[in-house]
């Protein structure tokens, strides 16, 4: 372990020089290294040679004689023309030329690449469609994928996200590479990630196991928060103001307001920072009295970051900060003396990370030292109506403070042999420690996980292979090997991809450990659990249709599908008391499916749409019968002044979704399928560019006013369980101004 962290420092902190001079070229947005750039450079006698740069985008001067003229060209990129003086280092930062263009994943590749071109399935949420969207948090983000499902939770007020039918621990939501730690119950809750400091977002369907651990069996979603790399100095005010029910004032609807800025302290420093507050003044739903369906909540976030560059090497020091509040308040009991117990939910996430890079020709060494804090305490108070005063509960429960403490060291060296053969190996280490009261038995639980992983691309013309192999330890379950081969081929303009890999995941410490019970929620922990085993495959093409006349395009692509899960972790609901929910091996789940997915821009109207149709069997002693859901999608732009004036309209269709019910008995308990109804929701928007600087928004979310959904007992079609889609139909308004300090440019 001292001689892993003693590695680390020193690759944290060395600074290599170097003879002779060479030119650097990095995308501007993600810092990728750009590769196939063109570079004229002109001489004082007039004498102009043509250069590539590298895969690692460099070109290397070779004695030159200064004063020289160069010109950097590249289909992607604007062009850079400048004049080299003196014998050093000279990195060039290229912007994209366009938003489609800048499709670039640094999820599903080792080097960042073009998504068509790895072989994993990416989807791309970028910084226009999240524009587009009007959304306020990751969950309104995601609203529109139909791989993705929402899962609102009413009692705990959070948001979580399943692929594949499958949440919780199996879907990894990283942010910037680091993993975001704190569970409500056994998902992360997307709905505490605000949308305002997101540049863009990454999904990847499937297994990335080997490189990111068991969690991501099925699928990750990394969010690319906000960053620039260039010598501007930057600030940007973003205001997002949202009815509620038909309400709207300085105590009710949303309020999401948000502050980011970019310092660039010198050639090599740089500084990021990003402030939001998002209020939410709650909603009644379908419920009666006090305790209303949508809590009221206040959320504060802050995200910084100091980055250093010198040359290749890169270091980032980053750190996350947000406190959640909310507010529960209970109904009215009694007629004389009337009270109600009102509950106050605030959750703190501190999570600070160190990470570094430093590349050569050929070689690539990274590490990430990454500490997340995460607390949420519980607080019940007794409010008396004729007093008008507030005092201490004293039952049971009424206070509690639950604590997560997640260490991660994560180092990785990437070896290019040649252009047919790269290698990756690294180590990932993980300490995981939990403490409160709803942990069972008022217990200390502790879990280590240790790993190592190899990754390697192998290029046979334009065949790409991507083995991978992980092996892993875990201080509670005995862990197998983990291997994965993906496929990525290129015929002219058609791309076939296929995959298969194994995954393994060992219960978290809150599945085991964690109950959460109160007035309206019991949740139970099962230290007994078996951990989950999968298997998963895919097969899918993609083919672009581009016009050479003018900028029309059309790519398509279909993806099928299958996965089987052994003793899949889930929890499931009561039908006899919808408030309890078992944490249970449900068995065998098996999972298969086919998506179709386009993207197209004609002229002055562009975008995407999404058909996926899964079939699920949820459990292999209940029945073999799988059971079929449709899901449809689709986001259009219309230009109606160009770059000025832009018309949006997203809608999305749910068909009617399986749901597994379980009634609890003092013995066994009793599994069935259930059936929710089928929705739709429909968004529309007019974004007028004021200036350059100045960007708004205005439209109708959820026009239809669609809140919940019924599931019932497809048995026997009684009606049963109602699950909450929205708050219901709403007015937005988004303005965001940039205000650019030009005294710093070049």
């Amino acid at each position: 372990m001292r001689s892993l962290l003693g590695l680390l420092f020193c690759l944290l902190f060395s600074i290599s020089s170097y003879s002779q001079s060479q030119i650097v070229l990095i995308d501007a947005v993600d810092s990728l290294l750009i590769s196939n750039a063109l570079i004229k450079i002109t001489d004082a006698e007039g004498e102009t040679q043509r250069h590539l740069s590298n895969e690692n985008g460099l070109l290397k001067l070779d004695k030159p004689s200064y004063p020289l003229i160069i010109r950097i060209e590249h289909f992607a990129f604007f062009s850079i023309t400048d004049t080299l003086v003196a014998n050093r280092n000279y990195p060039y930062y290229l912007s994209y030329k366009n938003n489609y263009l800048a499709e670039v994943s640094v999820t599903s590749s080792i080097a960042g690449q073009n998504k068509s071109l790895t072989p994993f399935r990416t989807t791309i949420i970028d910084s226009t469609s999240l524009s587009a969207s009007q959304s306020t948090n990751l969950q309104d983000a995601l609203r529109a994928q139909v791989n993705i499902r929402i899962n609102r939770d009413a009692s705990l007020s959070s948001s979580t996200a399943s692929v594949m039918g499958i949440g919780g621990n199996n879907v990894k939501i990283l942010q910037d590479g680091i993993p975001l730690s704190g569970h409500t119950g056994q998902d992360f809750d997307i709905s505490q990630i605000p949308v305002q400091e997101i540049s863009r977002i990454e999904i990847i369907e499937g297994p990335m196991s080997v490189e990111y651990g068991s969690n991501a069996q099925m699928g990750l979603i990394n969010i690319i928060s906000k960053n620039n790399y260039t010598r501007n100095t930057l600030l940007q005010f973003n205001v997002t103001e949202q009815t509620i029910e038909n309400k709207y004032g300085v105590n009710s609807g949303v309020h999401d307001w948000n502050v980011y800025t970019h310092i660039p302290l010198s050639s090599r420093f740089s500084t990021n920072l990003s402030l939001t507050r998002n209020y939410f003044s709650g909603a009644i739903g379908l419920s009666e009295g006090r305790n209303i369906d949508w809590d009221p909540r206040t959320l504060y976030s802050v995200n910084s970051l100091l980055q250093y560059r010198f040359n290749r090497l890169r270091i980032r020091f980053n750190n996350k900060f947000i406190n959640d509040e909310i507010e529960n308040l209970g109904n009215v009991s009694g007629l004389v003396n009337p009270t109600a117990i009102d509950d106050n939910y605030k959750t703190i996430r501190n999570t600070h990370s160190l990470s570094s890079s430093y590349s050569t020709d050929d070689l690539t060494i990274d590490g990430l030292i990454n500490y997340s804090y995460y607390q949420r305490n519980k607080t019940a108070s007794v409010y008396n109506f004729n007093t008008g005063e507030y005092a201490s509960a004293t039952f049971d429960g009424a206070y509690d403070t639950t604590k997560l403490n997640t260490f991660q060291v994560k180092a990785g060296v990437t070896k290019t042999y040649n252009k047919r053969f790269l290698l990756k190996a690294g180590v990932d280490f993980q300490n995981e420690k939990a403490t409160g009261g709803r942990i069972a038995d008022n217990a200390k639980a502790e879990a280590n996980d240790a790993a190592v992983f190899v990754i390697s691309e192998i290029r046979v013309n334009d065949l790409l292979l991507r083995p991978g192999l992980r092996l892993d330890y875990n201080s509670k379950y005995s862990s197998p090997g983990v291997p994965s081969i993906h496929a990525n081929y290129v015929l002219n303009k058609t791309i076939f991809k296929g995959s298969y890999s194994k995954g393994f995941r060992a219960p978290s410490l809150k599945e085991m450990y964690f109950d959460f019970k109160d007035i309206n929620h019991d949740i139970i922990g099962n230290d007994n659990l078996d951990a989950e085993r999968s298997d998963y495959g895919e097969f899918g093409v993609n083919q672009l249709f581009k016009s050479s006349k003018n900028k029309n395009r059309l790519n398509l692509g279909i993806k099928g599908y299958l996965t089987s899960v052994e003793n899949l972790i889930s929890y499931s609901q009561s039908v006899s008391d919808p408030n309890v929910l078992t944490l249970i091996n449900v068995g065998s789940y098996k999972a298969r499916g086919v998506s179709f997915t386009g993207s197209y821009r004609i002229k002055f109207w562009s975008g995407n749409f999404q058909v996926e149709y899964l079939e699920r069997n949820f459990y292999d002693d209940l029945s073999d019968e799988f059971h079929g859901s449709y899901a449809f999608s689709n986001t259009n732009t219309m230009a109606i002044v160009k770059e000025k004036l832009n018309l949006n309209l997203i809608y999305t269709y749910r068909g009617e979704e399986p749901v597994l019910l379980t009634t609890l008995g003092s013995a066994t308990n009793t599994n069935e399928v259930g059936e929710s109804e089928a929705y739709q929701i429909v968004d529309v928007n007019i974004q007028y560019h004021i200036n350059k600087n100045i960007k708004s928004s205005f439209g109708v979310k959820n026009i239809f006013d669609k809140k919940y959904i019924s599931s019932s007992d497809s048995a026997l079609h009684s009606s049963g369980n109602t699950q909450l889609v929205s708050f219901g139909r709403s007015i937005v308004l988004q303005l965001s101004y940039n205000l650019i300090n030009k005294s710093n440019k070049k």
